[in-house]
Parts: C-alpha cells; structure tokens; sequence
C-alpha cells in the first residue's frame, strides 16, 4: 500500500474517529510517562547470614540434627503444644514463629526416621 493510499482513506476517516483515535495515543503515552517517572520498587535482599533470624534458625536446626530419634520425637510433640497454646493466645507472630518451629522440627524427624528406616 503506497502512501497516497493511505492518505486517500484517511481522509475518508470522521472526525469523532479521528478525535477518539489521538485520545488513545494520548493515553498511552501519558501513562508510559508517568510510569517512567515513578521511583522503583525498592529491592528485597536475600537475608545475609548475619541476620539474626536467621542465625536463631541455623542454630535450631543444628540442635534438632544432634537430637535422637526419641528426643525428636518428644520435641515435635512439645511444638505441637506449643502452637496449640499459642493458637490460643492468638498472637500472630507467636503462632507464626511455633508453625515454623514445629515445621522444622517435623522435617528432621522425618530425614531421620527415613535414615533409620522407620516410618512415620
């Protein structure tokens, strides 16, 4: 299509057609300038080991690891009573911190019992 052509139809185009076409073009750019305006997201690190949490949970883990397999056992189900009364308490973080405390040291229990060849 040569652009004469293409001139020739446009000139067929209305005015409302027209009008509602520069509207888009308009919206558009007004939002990928506002858009490259705005100040980005701030970036979320990785926690660094010297993060505290982190180093509570490292020093966890390590403990559950030396543990036998009845101590582990009778860890889990100290966990477990204690996301029971901090489910109770209903203090978020509490039961937070006891679901993530029982998850851990369910999953050693569970390396371990596999290692041993028992099962759940």
């Amino acid at each position: 299509m040569r652009i004469g052509e293409i001139r020739d139809r446009w000139d067929h185009v209305s005015q409302q057609t027209k009008a509602i076409i520069a509207g888009g073009v308009l919206v558009i750019a007004l939002g990928w300038i506002i858009y490259l305006l705005l100040p980005a997201p701030p970036v979320v690190l990785e926690p660094s080991g010297d993060d505290p949490a982190h180093s509570v949970f490292r020093t966890d883990l390590d403990t559950l690891e030396k543990m036998s397999l009845d101590e582990l056992t009778a860890e889990v189900k100290a966990r477990e009573a204690a996301l029971i009364k901090a489910n109770k308490a209903t203090d978020q973080a509490e039961v937070s911190a006891a679901m993530d405390a029982l998850e851990r040291a369910k999953e050693v229990l569970t390396i371990k019992q596999a290692a041993s060849g028992q099962g759940s």
